[in-house]
């Protein structure tokens, strides 16, 4: 889950903390295939942004849910970067799911099997509950 602590992030700002996605390779030294990204957002704000994947955990970086986002020294951990545009956004039942596929980006921890991400906005969303956005990242196992 993604958690929208405080309702109202300004542009810039990270939304949900750091995100840590465990068992992101199958084996330490190992590779994936980050192939999509389905968001769901309950509360239907539908916030534009880049989702930033790391390959180390950014802890020198500024990842603070609806504070600004600041990389510090921890840029050159970045193995992706994602767009999330307003035309990815699809509202049903008054419920936003974003589906940003055909990424191929393959990741690769440099230690473990961890990866780490930190979604920014550069809109202003307005959620209602610490559960209102979610994440699932869809990735392959290569070795």
């Amino acid at each position: 889950a993604l958690p929208a602590g405080r309702t109202s992030p300004r542009t810039g700002d990270n939304v949900g903390g750091k995100l840590t996605i465990a068992a992101a390779v199958r084996v330490s030294g190992g590779v994936s295939i980050l192939n999509s990204i389905m968001i769901l957002d309950r509360a239907n704000q539908k916030p534009v942004g880049t989702l930033f994947i790391y390959d180390a955990d950014p802890a020198a970086a500024t990842i603070t849910d609806n504070a600004a986002y600041v990389h510090s020294t921890d840029d050159l951990k970045v193995v992706a970067a994602i767009p999330v545009a307003s035309g990815d956004w699809t509202t049903v039942n008054s419920k936003a799911t974003a589906n940003v596929s055909a990424l191929a980006r393959l990741v690769k921890p440099v230690t473990g099997t961890t990866l780490y991400a930190a979604f920014v906005t550069t809109s202003t969303p307005t959620f209602a509950a610490t559960s209102d956005m979610q994440m699932v990242f869809g990735l392959v196992h290569v070795n």
